[in-house]
């Protein structure tokens, strides 16, 4: 029997909200208390012990409801204001151009693009005599709770309009003592490294609560701020089990472009290939109340309203969840088409207009089951986990499995696909990890040599380097912008590269990257200007020392792509378009 889904969504939502802390109880740490520990946190850099050490005595002397904010600031799964509005850095430097600089907004650009970001600066204030001078002057000084902090947060999340929202900073700015903390709060501008597991740590160290349960609680809610809560308050229950709708962690392979010893995981019968498809990985969620969801990996949001093919398939009446892939092809030719595709879908927000996509086919390929008839099934072999999925879909909803390794691969390239993802015989799915169980087998990258077109300092850690550079591409001497690069850099390389733009010679030069593939970005018509290409997964390799524009890979030189390509960067010359570089 199947269940017939529903083809509206209801108003609600399965995902539990975070617990509202206004609820949990009075806090008491001021903000110049929050100062401290960030600083402490700054200080003690990359070493873990002291950092759990330090959460440690936060739990043991503050309210729950203080720790819960604080741990909540290192974690991304609460409406923080440039998460879910994509409130932008500029209202944050407005906000401090007009309490600090005189209104000088593009001062304060040059202090965040100098520094790779601007509470680090702020925090500074010693070493600037004009922000000491503004420092010296504010009348408002308090030392307000730090769950008030936390607070403007969500007020700033709520709150419409770009103004609105910058005199909200302001007004925060102005009372704080230590004013750093809120931007950072804001901008996530210094990095902190601190992680989930930290808090779990603290918390298995403060009373000896046995710390394997701790992790099976994260695993299940991909949340370490939440598990924390939910061990500290009477009223709450720790989570191990998963169920339907849980913002679960996501299991990941061991990557390789080609994984050692083929040869011998062929002997050893131990292992299965499956097709690794060019999508965006998906967990569909049921919970036998005949409304089926959709959702991004690790805890992510629902695209249900984005995926109108969700509502074609015959799903099962059971409880489930399945972990698979949506996959884009093209509706007239079966041709598997680019990654981009997807991506354009899920970034239109909750709903989809009819014939957006007209030429677009969204298929659905399962590979693994969770969850099944109200059981969490996650320790049971991989065979049997599988088998659910094979005997409820039919083969064109089941990822493409097969006992010979090498011969799935060249299939898989040959249909237009990624790879292999090879999975190990009577493992259990593990969330939030990137297991040996699962090994990825990928098609060797391309190289390519490309023009630098401008260059930007990096932030945190490697603010003392370059963060990326932008790349182009040579078509009919015209240079043809194609996006940017930002790894694949050693830190010594990213210090000599900055160094280089600094003094204005590297513009202009050559570099050689590997990439995976040239794919739209932005659009889909050759003669609509927000559309360009970009490389997929670049990754700077080295300059070339005897780089000039005449070893430049040429457009035409691209396999498979290169007569689209010209299409568009025709369209290009032709329009004056940004993405023209002289």
């Amino acid at each position: 029997m199947t269940i017939e889904t529903k083809t509206t969504l209801d108003d609600k939502s399965y995902r539990l909200p975070i617990p509202d802390f206004n609820k949990l109880g009075d806090g008491e740490m001021r903000a110049s208390e929050a100062h401290e520990i960030f600083s402490d946190l700054l200080e003690m850099g990359r070493k873990r012990g002291v950092k759990v050490d330090r959460f440690e005595e936060l739990i043991e002397n503050y309210p729950t409801v203080d720790a819960y904010v604080l741990f909540r600031q290192f974690s991304d799964l609460f409406p923080h204001p440039e998460r879910s509005l994509g409130m932008s850095d500029n209202l944050v430097d407005r906000a401090v151009a007009n309490v600090f600089f005189d209104d000088d907004v593009d001062h304060v650009n040059q202090i965040r693009t100098e520094n790779g970001g601007l509470s680090e600066y702020l925090k500074q204030e010693s070493e600037s005599e004009r922000l000491r001078v503004a420092y010296s002057t504010r009348t408002t000084i308090e030392d307000p709770l730090f769950t008030e902090l936390h607070e403007t947060l969500y007020e700033l999340a709520e709150i419409g309009g770009n103004q609105p929202r910058v005199d909200i900073i302001e007004d925060m700015l102005e009372r704080l003592e230590h004013p750093w903390i809120f931007t950072r709060m804001l901008s996530r501008d210094v990095p902190m490294y601190v992680g989930d597991y930290m808090f779990l740590d603290a918390i298995s160290q403060a009373t000896g609560f046995d710390r394997s349960i701790l992790t099976e609680a994260r695993e299940v809610t991909n949340d370490g701020p939440l598990v924390f809560l939910d061990w500290a308050m009477d009223d709450r229950e720790l989570a191990t089990e998963l169920t339907p709708h849980a913002k679960c962690g996501v299991m990941k392979a061991e990557y390789d472009y080609e994984p050692q010893d083929i040869d011998a995981l062929q002997a050893s019968g131990d292992w299965v290939a499956q097709t690794k498809y060019d999508g965006a990985r998906i967990f569909v969620h049921h919970s036998g109340d005949g409304d089926i969801r959709a959702y991004l990996k690790g805890g992510g949001s629902d695209v249900t309203g984005v995926i109108p093919e969700i509502n074609d398939i015959d799903w099962p009446d059971q409880s489930f969840i399945f972990d698979g892939e949506i996959t884009p092809y093209d509706a007239e030719t079966g041709e598997v088409k680019s990654f981009q595709n997807i991506l354009r879908r899920i970034s239109r927000g909750s709903t989809l207009d009819e014939d957006a996509t007209p030429d677009l086919e969204v298929k659905f390929k399962l590979f693994d089951c969770l969850y099944w008839m109200g059981k969490d099934i996650r320790k049971q072999k991989f065979e049997d986990r599988f088998a659910v999925i094979q005997t409820q879909f039919l083969p064109p909803m089941i990822a493409q499995t097969g006992d010979d390794l090498e011969a799935s691969f060249h299939r898989s390239l040959e249909e237009g696909h990624e790879g292999l993802v090879m999975k190990k015989l009577g493992h259990e799915y593990t969330l939030g990890t990137r297991s040996t169980d699962w090994q990825k087998w990928k098609a060797q990258p391309e190289e390519l040599d490309v023009v630098v077109t401008d260059a930007h300092r990096g932030g945190g850690r490697i603010s003392n380097g370059i963060g990326s550079l932008h790349i182009a591409l040579e078509h009919d001497d015209e240079w043809i912008n194609v996006g940017s690069v930002g790894t694949g850099f050693t830190d010594a390389e990213r210090r000599h590269l900055l160094r280089e733009h600094e003094a204005g010679e590297l513009v202009g030069q050559v570099i050689q990257v590997t990439f995976e593939e040239l794919q739209h970005g932005g659009g889909s018509d050759t003669d609509n200007e927000d559309t360009h290409w970009a490389l997929r997964f670049p990754s700077f390799d080295h300059k070339r020392p005897d780089g000039t524009v005449d070893t430049l890979t040429r457009a035409a030189e691209l396999d498979g792509k290169a007569d689209e390509f010209a299409e568009w960067a025709e369209a290009v010359a032709d329009s004056d378009s940004d993405y023209l570089f002289s």
